[in-house]
Parts: C-alpha cells; sequence; structure tokens
C-alpha cells in the first residue's frame, strides 16, 4: 500500500502536535500537515532546534501556512520539560487532532534517566507521559488520532545481553 500526500484531506481547523519536528520524518510531518492547513506545534529538544527550524519551513511553505507553525521546547530525556510543555498546551485549551510521536534516539552510549536506559526513556517512557497528559483533550477533540513513529533500529542489534550495568 502506498501513500501520497496528495491524498491527504484538508486539515484546516485541525490541531496537530509533532515531537521531534526538527528534523527527518518529524520535518516533513510539519512540513505536510502545514501544507494541508493544520495548525502544527512541533517539539525540539531546545529553543535554539526549533528556532532554527522555522526559516527551513518558512522557505518550503506558502505564506499563509507559515503563521500557523509553532515551536515548543520538550526534551524527550527530560520529564520536566516534558510536563512543561503539555501543561502549556492544555492551558491554552485549544483542541488536539493529531499527537505525532517521533521524537527518538538509537545508537546513543549507555545512559540512565531515572533509572530506565536513555533510548527507552527518550523513545517510549517520554512519549508516554506526554500522551498520558494529553488524553483528556484528544478525547475531547474527537475524531483525533495518535501516531507514534518507530524505527528499524532494533534490527541492527545481533545480540541481546540482559547483563545491565550494576545488576548483581
Amino acid at each position: 500500500m502506498t501513500f501520497s500526500t496528495a491524498e491527504m484531506p484538508d486539515q484546516t481547523g485541525h490541531v496537530a502536535i509533532v515531537t521531534g519536528g526538527t528534523a527527518g520524518l518529524g520535518f516533513e510531518s510539519v512540513l505536510e500537515l502545514a501544507r494541508k492547513g493544520c495548525h502544527v506545534i512541533f517539539t525540539a529538544r531546545n529553543k535554539a532546534r526549533g528556532e532554527e527550524t522555522i526559516p527551513r519551513l518558512k522557505q518550503m511553505l506558502p505564506p499563509a501556512a507559515t503563521s500557523i507553525v509553532e515551536n515548543a521546547v520538550a526534551d524527550n530525556a527530560d520529564l520536566a520539560s516534558i510536563e512543561v510543555f503539555a501543561d502549556a498546551f492544555l492551558a491554552r485549551n485549544l483542541p488536539l487532532h493529531i499527537l505525532l510521536l517521533n521524537a527518538g534516539v538509537a545508537f546513543a552510549p549507555y545512559q540512565e534517566i531515572h533509572g530506565v536506559e536513555l533510548t527507552l526513556f527518550v523513545n517510549h517512557v517520554a512519549h508516554h507521559l506526554l500522551a498520558t497528559k494529553l488524553l483528556p483533550v484528544l478525547v475531547r477533540s474527537a475524531p483525533s488520532r495518535v501516531v507514534i513513529v518507530s524505527s528499524g533500529a532494533h534490527g541492527t542489534v545481533k545480540t541481546l545481553d540482559l547483563d545491565l550495568p550494576g545488576d548483581e
């Protein structure tokens, strides 16, 4: 089955959040949703990355679409950052029709955040927190969608070593 953005219906009046919207699939999702009229709020892990993305989007979008794209900081490696972003969004009393959970890391050196390995934390735990906090507004905004983006990076793992650092 193939998909073309030409098949995507008009999104005027809809609101989307795209995590990790500064590059790759996240960036392309922001671009295509905005082209279809969707009000898009994309997240970046820090303010600088988000601000660097806006001019690239403006070059590629029609002028009317640039006013419906916003960036916000939400670092998936920092639960407090996710909480602040979610609370700020909820305070705006906007509907939410699309939550596209795209931000992720792969091949990072072993590191723990709150006792959880970094990749698992960033790619799953942080997104779970964000989706849970935003679930009530998604329900109120129905029909709505939560879209989870993944990759084939797991396929590069040849063996699974369950002896984690610190295990006795």
